[in-house]
Parts: C-alpha cells; structure tokens; sequence
C-alpha cells in the first residue's frame, strides 16, 4: 500500500499550487487493500492514514474473523485529507444503529464480547485544501446475514453508517454515499 499511496502522492502534488479546475463532482474512491483479520469479539481496527472505510467482511459468530477494505480519497486527482477521528458513544451489537454526524464518514471500529457487548465507530471529516468536503446521497444497503457477510460500498461511495440487529444469525446492513467539495475547487 505505502509504495502504491506514495505513487500516488508524487503525482497529486505536481498541481498543488496550481489553480484546480472542477472536472470531478464527486471525490474517486479509490480501494487500496483490506485488513488482516480481526476476531471479532475483541477487535479495534482504524484505518491507516488519509483512508476511510468503504467496506466489511465477517463470517462466523464473535470468535470469527472481520476484515476492513478501506479506500483512499482523491479529487481532481489529488488526494483529499482526512483529518479527526472522533469515538461515538459504546452501543450494544445487538440493537445497534449508527450514522456518522453530518459531513463525517467511518474510519474506525471497536466491538468487545458477543452480540451483547458493545460497539463504537470512530469518524471523521474529510477536506482538499481548504475546502472541506460534504456527505450527499447516502442509502442504506439491503439487510445481509452477518455470520457470513461481504459489503463493499457501490463505487466511488464510503460507508457512513451501521445497523444490527440480533446475534451473528442477525441481519446487518450498511450506509453509504458519495462525497463532493462544499464549495469550487
């Protein structure tokens, strides 16, 4: 991943200082690897630098295995920032429910024990520049057994939000959507 992002890096700073044109709409997601595995019951996963979650594996109860695939950002190009990483509030697994607040998406996971124990989620912003980046079109996505679960975000999406419902024969589904600059880039 590191030879891959610093690639990428190199090019995205040839334009830093030059005046941007908005060909891009919406920020490319672009997906760089996924985690080792995780077990579940006990786990705590944040992505590494300036990349957001866009997708979740898990198969087997909380003894069984998670992975992240996780993204890198890039507008016009150039790789946008990810700054922050605030917790959200523990949330039992079983009954839970979470969106990132508004302009913030998913870089981070913490579950403890079973279908009883609890979750958090850890979020962030994301910006170019100075221009900080906005959260549109998010959906959520069909509800999918967890003990044998496979979510990767549509394209060019990220996760934003979880739900749960139950123990690892429970249903979990996934939110996402689509970034794009507050204002001209």
């Amino acid at each position: 991943m590191t030879k891959f992002k610093d690639s990428v890096l190199k090019e995205s700073r040839k334009g830093k200082n030059e005046e941007i044109k908005q060909k891009d709409s919406v920020v490319q997601v672009k997906r760089m690897d996924e985690s080792d595995p995780i077990k579940e019951s006990d786990s705590s996963y944040t992505c590494p630098e300036d990349t957001v979650i866009i997708g979740r594996k898990h198969s087997g109860d909380e003894n069984g295995d998670t992975k992240y695939i996780y993204g890198l950002l890039m507008y016009n190009d150039i790789i946008c920032k990810v700054s922050g990483g605030t917790w959200s509030e523990w949330e039992k697994e079983s009954d839970s429910s979470f969106t990132c607040p508004e302009n913030t998406v998913i870089i981070g996971r913490e579950h403890k024990g079973d279908e009883n124990g609890d979750t958090r989620y850890k979020y962030a912003s994301v910006s170019l520049h100075s221009v900080s980046m906005k959260i549109v079109n998010g959906e959520w996505s069909a509800w999918d057994k967890e003990s044998d679960s496979n979510f990767i975000c549509p394209e060019n999406t990220v996760m934003i939000g979880r739900e749960h419902d139950g123990d690892e024969n429970g249903d979990t589904r996934y939110k996402y959507a689509n970034i794009i600059p507050s204002e001209e880039i």
